[in-house]
């Protein structure tokens, strides 16, 4: 059981770190900015949907596998999604032409994130200080609480829906989101 169990996470491992590595050729492909985060955001989701089905084929064999899988790799996966998606959106409404427009259109998305880190500070700070006494609760599916899917492209399946999985992934999210929100800020500068 331990084997299968090391044998899972490595290989769950092993397709993020694919991921990562076709994000990274798609970063330096000559394409225009909303192509390659399009391309990106795609990579995430085919990623996903990998990682998706192996799940599905593999019952979590105990309460620790299955809070692994939630809280620590979910959300790496889903993050990204999120990130192209929150970048991709950034992209097509940012103003274009005056340099106040634009500082304050960037202003407002960093303002955006605080509000999340602020709104959820509780669970940022017990995910970021990598606290485990509440795992059980948000990140077993069967604590769920009546979590449903929603219109998230990697939540179609209610059987890999837990309470806190969004929360994860948003933070996740959001944390990079901030470094590409800082780096555009540096450039209108």
């Amino acid at each position: 059981m331990q084997t299968t169990t090391i044998q899972f996470k490595q290989s769950c491992e092993e397709l993020y770190q694919e991921l990562l590595s076709e994000v990274y050729q798609c970063r330096r492909l000559n394409l225009s900015p909303t192509s390659r985060i399009a391309y990106c955001f795609k990579l995430s989701v085919e990623y996903w949907n990998k990682l998706r089905h192996q799940v599905k084929q593999h019952p979590f064999n105990c309460d620790e596998e299955e809070i692994w899988f939630f809280k620590t790799m979910k959300p790496k996966f889903t993050a990204l999604i999120e990130y192209y998606t929150m970048i991709y959106n950034a992209e097509l409404f940012m103003p274009r032409l005056k340099t106040e427009e634009i500082k304050s259109f960037w202003k407002k998305e960093s303002d955006k994130v605080k509000n999340f880190y602020y709104q959820y500070a509780d669970f940022c700070e017990y995910y970021k200080s990598g606290a485990a006494h509440n795992d059980h609760c948000y990140f077993l599916r069967s604590n769920a609480g009546g979590a449903k899917c929603n219109n998230k492209v990697y939540e179609i399946d209610e059987d890999l829906i837990t309470s806190h999985g969004h929360l994860a992934t948003f933070l996740l999210a959001y944390d990079m989101y901030d470094t590409y929100i800082l780096q555009q800020l540096r450039t209108v500068a």
